[in-house]
């Protein structure tokens, strides 16, 4: 219908495009390639736009009779699309087996953890998320919680300079691993199996409209949990703190590695492989300090610290300290090629365990070493602590 009004000569048509061109902003744009690094770009045609304006009128007043009002406000929400100077993009990194009650978790005012909207799931699927249904056009997706970032992409024309293009790729890739670090901050608040199904970004208009920009997905999308962790309502406060603490510190060297193996660990399928990154975890946060040329009995000084750290009795000092010994011993055997070793699987009270059993014992207790470092580094007290005169403070006891 535009077309043949066009061809006819209709004057508002004309006068449209031609405050289009006459537009500051909008006029050195059109006709060109307009360019963000996280939205994407297209060649923007006067014709086109007006196209995009009249099915927005048509599409808010359901019908060809338009009230002033609408149309009015359609034209400015259209004009502001068109005058902006970036496109907003969120980056969501889609989580499985996982439901928090009472949400959102707001940790920021630009990162959330909340339910994925209409909008946003619809973007997904025409990214070729979600698993194949009965048919081939059909995907099932139950309610999905979601991990939301948010960076603005500037827009240019023709491309994005050589110069900006490191800064824009800065700003994306920032936004991508804050929003990947909510996902190990929940792992390292409490057990659960917790994973991510998809890592996308989308962008959004100023009134709100989600446009699918690039993504990539597991399996696992829009899957539903039979046993999923769950965040309670309570947990959102303590949640938050915890993630303040590791936003602070998690580029710390003394955590950074820990951080890195605590995360392999969280992914590994096998056991075996999950007790092996969690023990290379313990060493590198426990045993960071000490000098190359005194590396001497270090299954003997790994037990000791960290039955020092988190014990809280004596008797609760041996257990941790047996445990941890049993944990390198099964390290060893495993990265040497053998067997964990069925001595060596017993759980922190000592009574025999399998090997998944095992790994998530150790998984416990390198969380809680985890959680205090964090926090202790977050704080004034610093990581490590003196471990003489922690031995010699307890003793004392």
């Amino acid at each position: 219908m535009l077309g043949e009004l066009r061809a006819e000569g209709m004057t508002e048509l004309d006068e449209l495009e031609s405050a289009l061109a006459a537009d500051p902003i909008i006029g050195s744009r059109l006709d060109q390639d307009v360019i963000s690094t996280g939205g994407g770009g297209q060649n923007w045609q006067a014709a086109s736009l007006v196209q995009v304006l009249v099915d927005r009128v048509l599409d808010k007043a359901d019908g060809f009779d338009v009230p002033p009002t609408t149309r009015e406000e359609v034209i400015a929400e259209w004009a502001e699309v068109l005058r902006r100077p970036a496109d907003r993009i969120v980056v969501i990194v889609a989580l499985s087996e996982f439901r928090a009650d009472d949400p959102p978790v707001d940790l920021a005012s630009d990162l959330q953890i909340h339910l994925l909207r209409d909008d946003e799931i619809s973007a997904a699927l025409r990214m070729n998320a979600g698993r194949a249904g009965m048919a081939l056009d059909e995907r099932w997706v139950s309610p999905t919680f979601g991990i939301r970032s948010f960076y603005e992409s500037r827009l240019y024309i023709g491309a994005v300079p050589s110069e900006k293009s490191e800064e824009e790729t800065a700003l994306r890739t920032k936004a991508t691993e804050r929003a990947a670090r909510v996902l190990l901050a929940l792992r390292l608040f409490k057990r659960g199996r917790v994973a991510w199904s998809g890592n996308f970004e989308c962008t959004i208009s100023p009134g709100g409209e989600v446009s699918p920009a690039a993504g990539s997905f597991g399996p696992s999308f829009g899957w539903h949990a039979g046993d999923p962790y769950v965040l309670e309502p309570e947990e959102h406060e303590p949640f938050r703190d915890l993630w303040v603490a590791l936003e602070k510190v998690h580029a710390d060297d003394k955590v950074a590695g820990p951080l890195r193996r605590f995360t392999f660990a969280a992914e590994r399928a096998l056991p075996e492989d999950k007790i092996v990154d969690l023990v290379i975890a313990a060493e590198s946060l426990f045993l960071g300090d000490i000098k190359p040329s005194d590396r001497g009995e270090l299954r003997f000084r790994l037990s000791t610290r960290v039955a020092l750290l988190l014990g809280e009795t004596v008797a609760e000092r041996k257990q941790i300290f047996a445990f941890m010994r049993r944990a390198y011993d099964a390290r060893s055997g495993l990265a040497h090629g053998g067997s964990a070793g069925e001595k060596n699987l017993r759980a922190v009270d000592g009574k025999p365990v399998s090997a998944a059993e095992f790994a998530s014992a150790l998984e416990d207790v390198i969380r809680r070493a985890l959680q205090l470092a964090v926090q202790r580094l977050a704080g004034r007290e610093g990581f490590p602590p003196d471990w003489e005169d922690l031995m010699f403070e307890l003793a004392s006891e």
